[in-house]
């Protein structure tokens, strides 16, 4: 899973985009036991968004699926953009998109993640 990317141009969001990332990795883990693993610290998938190469992210970590978010506001809403790609041929299996009120909170963000998760687990296979 990359590092969701901060693109509202506020450093203030690097936290919640981070807390979102950690989140839904604990999300997909917790729901993918036993039918797939999950990679969510592998510094591969730290990179930002313009240097990302989908295809070394899942030759070199054997990956089949990968998740990508991007998180951008308005002055009273946080939009989480969410992507499951398939690898190697980087297809968009789904794609969500969700909104929240800009409060920075663990209740929020962990809401986020399960939808997301919810909505992905389901696609992945090994």
């Amino acid at each position: 899973m990359a590092h969701f990317d901060n693109e509202t141009g506020d450093a203030a969001f690097d936290r919640f985009a981070d807390a979102l990332t950690d989140s839904v990795t604990e999300k997909l883990t917790i729901s993918g036991s036993g039918r797939y693993g999950v990679i969510g610290n592998a510094a591969i998938l730290r990179v930002p968004r313009n240097q990302r190469d989908l295809l070394a992210i899942g030759s070199s970590l054997n990956a089949g699926y990968v998740v990508l978010a991007q998180v951008r506001r308005d002055p009273s809403h946080c939009f989480v953009l969410a992507h499951l790609i398939h690898l190697p041929d980087q297809t968009h299996l789904a794609v969500t998109e969700l909104t929240c009120p800009t409060t920075d909170s663990s209740e929020i963000q962990s809401g986020l993640a399960n939808r997301i998760a919810t909505r992905f687990s389901p696609l992945i296979t090994r």
